[in-house]
């Protein structure tokens, strides 16, 4: 899927970056170089017709992608250039260059003003030996990322509670679920709270549907005057890193009724509820009003996006009821 064309229906981050990886080797044929260069070129072919150090791209449909566990960012490694140098006499550290050349032109070459372009303009591309390609996100890539989410109109397909759980861990009178459901009320009770504190506002629209949807008002103050994201407890990123793979999932997943994407649902939903109340005892909210502001703002922001996201889980996925008062 191609997230700038096709309908978004999560804001990730992996099919952005899966997008622009495979624009990256978007040609008919790779030819090995000298210098290891990615080109649409052709060279002479052999009495057949064909042309024995062109490597045909049709094998190489899956992007490897995945998130690593960085501490205080955003960060994803790739190891494509592996995957289009097997069988090869070309490196795949001159490869992994080449991708990473081509990526900075179409940083270059964006005309268009989009969150997930934006998103994309502040993701730095390095390489690693022997040819891992690590893109790691901003501060400024994270907050554009956190607000389009905020922003984001979520779709909640409501549960039929006729459809039986595919399979015996998606009853919801278990220990976990009671967890992932104790997470969900804890954050609607924050939210509550924040807004009779008048720390965050909200607003109410319909969509096309008549469903009414609801919105933070103004703007999360995700950044400081150093252009740094404000809140730097580990929890807080971790939270952060959680909320992404549990979107990259979702987006990644498709809605039809499984036992395994029950179970991914579940496991889904479970990380990100325990992942919410290590935050929630690490990371003070309250207190801080007159003297930091913006950080009980932003993590008033992270329990609005984990309340989201947790609700789609629930509701879309595991098929279980979860109401939220916002």
């Amino acid at each position: 899927m191609n997230p700038l064309t096709s309908p978004i229906l999560y804001p990730a981050l992996q099919p952005l970056l899966v997008n622009r990886l495979q624009k990256s080797i978007n040609f008919t044929e790779l030819v090995p170089s000298e210098t290891t260069q990615i080109c649409p070129q052709k060279t002479t072919a052999n009495a057949k017709g064909e042309n024995p150090s062109v490597v045909k791209l049709n094998d190489f449909l899956e992007i490897p992608l995945r998130q690593i566990n960085a501490r205080t960012q955003i960060e994803y490694v790739s190891a494509l250039a592996f995957k289009l140098s097997q069988g090869q006499s070309f490196s795949s550290q001159g490869l992994a260059e080449q991708i990473q050349a081509n990526l900075h032109a179409q940083t270059q070459a964006v005309t268009i003003d989009t969150p997930p372009e934006r998103i994309w303009q502040n993701f730095i591309v390095t390489v690693v030996e022997p040819g891992w390609i690590h893109l790691r996100l901003t501060d400024t890539g994270l907050a554009e990322w956190l607000q389009w989410a905020i922003d984001f109109p979520w779709q909640i397909d409501r549960p039929d509670h006729n459809r039986p759980a595919s399979f015996a861990g998606a009853d919801r009178h278990s220990v976990i679920a009671f967890e992932i459901l104790h997470a969900f009320a804890r954050c609607n009770s924050l939210l509550h709270l924040g807004r009779e504190s008048r720390l965050i506002q909200f607003s109410s629209a319909q969509d096309q549907s008549g469903q009414e949807i609801i919105h933070l008002s103004h703007p999360i103050p995700w950044l400081n005057g150093e252009q740094t994201f404000v809140g730097q407890h580990p929890q807080d990123w971790a939270l952060i890193r959680q909320l992404s793979e549990a979107i990259d999932a979702l987006a990644a997943t498709p809605k039809t009724a499984s036992p395994q994407a029950d179970r991914q649902a579940l496991k889904l939903a479970h990380r990100l509820s325990q992942a919410f109340q290590r935050f929630h005892a690490a990371c003070r909210i309250w207190g801080m009003d007159s003297q930091n502001p913006s950080l009980t703002q932003v993590r008033l922001g992270l329990v609005w996006l984990t309340q989201r996201v947790l609700q789609i889980l629930i509701e879309t996925r595991l098929q279980w009821s979860a109401t939220p008062i916002f």
